[in-house]
């Protein structure tokens, strides 16, 4: 029977541990923390309160054999389906309940005339552009990129649009622009061209049919607790609190893991889910890239006394003077549940100090100007927790090092699999849970 070793229990490494299980293999997952899940975690304050670790609301993939082990077990009383999720955005000192998606027509109608007019006469991306500011200006043209693009993305990532890879802007999903009223977005997304660009003006428009899942109770962590149990029931073999001392190679294939506590496990495929550059020292390479840059996330958790002025389930704050990025607001997501409190989180990217000296006074003020919450709401609790190394910036050089770390890893052995988010194929969760199944088909695994 062949051994398989799953390293890193997110999400990624439990589907990819639970289908491989499926097709008779032996089995290992690896995690070197105490609990499985990766980012995709919930805090629970002294009082019982749920808080997410940012925004992880799972959605199908509309792969039958991905969304059966995701979705498949979960008791349906015991969750809310959505058929879309309620996102709302704030630019332009205007909130809009109805789209993610940011409205150019907010702006001042001069610059938005002249960025509308640039982005009808865009022309299509030629295939040598890899920097995100001639992305933007090739795909958006030079006004949206350099009146709504630029600031924001410089807020998030702290670099130069030239200094940011092209699919950055994708990653926080700046990929379409609403820039009039439905009849009129309707008419010249006919164009496939433009229909890639620009947005509908509602969430509700162009419904793809797959459905999130949030508990009616708990925090998100849910999710991975239920997959747990179903690793534990097909046959996969968890250890927790586990790294990797060593890989054993018989020439190009790895043969043996070694673990720190000196346990050895037979390996004959190695599936990589966390970042390749902890793989390089591991076996051996000495390599001389520069180490990935990555952002430091503030949750900043409150429960209020009053209920929320909207009922979104989350909203992106495109706001270049605003340190909020993304407000998950919780007792949406749990409605209809009456007891539910009224809680969320506020997400502010930036360096550690930074995020750490931000006053938790300027965070409220942020919430009442953009109407999330009423002047007369009072704060019940409040909790930060600061992320080190919670998101990538996502450079040119991230790119480059990541295709060539994982070419290196490759040449090394022939039978390591890199997976998910790491591969750098892919950013949002349905979309990293596709690529690794794919790659699991391309590798004849399943």
């Amino acid at each position: 029977m062949k051994h398989i070793s799953v390293i890193g229990g997110g999400i990624i490494g439990l589907m990819s541990a639970i289908l491989l299980k499926n097709q008779q293999y032996e089995v290992t997952l690896i995690e070197q923390n105490e609990k499985l899940g990766g980012l995709l975690q919930s805090s629970i304050a002294s009082d019982g309160l749920f808080f997410d670790y940012g925004t992880h609301i799972p959605r199908e993939t509309g792969v039958k054999e991905i969304d059966t082990i995701l979705f498949g077990s979960l008791n349906k009383n015991e969750w809310n389906m959505y058929d879309y999720l309620k996102v709302g955005n704030y630019f332009e000192g205007k909130l809009n309940i109805d789209s993610q998606f940011i409205d150019a027509t907010h702006m001042n109608s001069d610059i938005f005339a002249k960025g509308f007019f640039d982005l009808l006469h865009t022309t299509p991306i030629e295939d040598s552009v890899n920097d995100a500011d001639t992305y933007l200006e090739q795909y958006f043209g030079e006004t949206f990129k350099r009146e709504i693009f630029a600031p924001i993305l410089e807020k998030l990532y702290g670099k130069k649009l030239c200094e940011l890879h092209k699919n950055a802007p994708r990653l926080f999903g700046y990929t379409r622009i609403i820039c009039g009223n439905q009849f009129l977005s309707s008419n010249i997304k006919k164009s496939a061209f433009f229909d890639d660009k620009l947005a509908n003006t509602s969430n509700k428009i162009g419904i793809s049919g797959l459905k999130s899942y949030y508990p009616k109770i708990a925090g998100i962590y849910k999710f991975v607790e239920e997959l747990e149990i179903l690793a534990i029931r097909t046959g996969v073999n968890i250890m927790k609190n586990k790294t990797i001392k060593s890989i054993e190679l018989d020439g190009r294939m790895v043969k043996d893991i070694v673990l720190s506590d000196g346990l050895k496990l037979q390996c004959d495929h190695l599936i990589w889910t966390i970042p390749p550059s902890f793989l390089m020292n591991i076996i051996d390479v000495d390599y001389q890239g520069s180490i990935p840059q990555f952002k430091s996330v503030g949750l900043f958790n409150y429960e209020f006394d009053s209920p929320f002025l909207v009922d979104n389930h989350y909203i992106y704050c495109n706001d270049s003077s605003y340190k909020t990025f993304r407000i998950t607001l919780y007792a949406n997501l749990v409605a209809p549940v009456q007891s539910s409190p009224y809680t969320c989180t506020v997400e502010i990217l930036g360096d550690f100090n930074e995020v750490q000296s931000i006053s938790e006074e300027s965070v409220i003020a942020e919430l009442l100007r953009m109407n999330i919450i009423s002047s007369k709401a009072k704060v019940l609790f409040n909790k930060r927790t600061i992320i080190k190394n919670g998101f990538p910036i996502m450079t040119n050089n991230h790119f480059d090092n990541a295709h060539e770390i994982e070419e290196i890893i490759h040449e090394k052995a022939k039978n390591i699999s890199v997976v998910g988010k790491n591969s750098n194929k892919s950013f949002f969760m349905e979309e990293s849970l596709r690529d690794a199944y794919e790659i699991l088909k391309k590798e004849d695994l399943i």
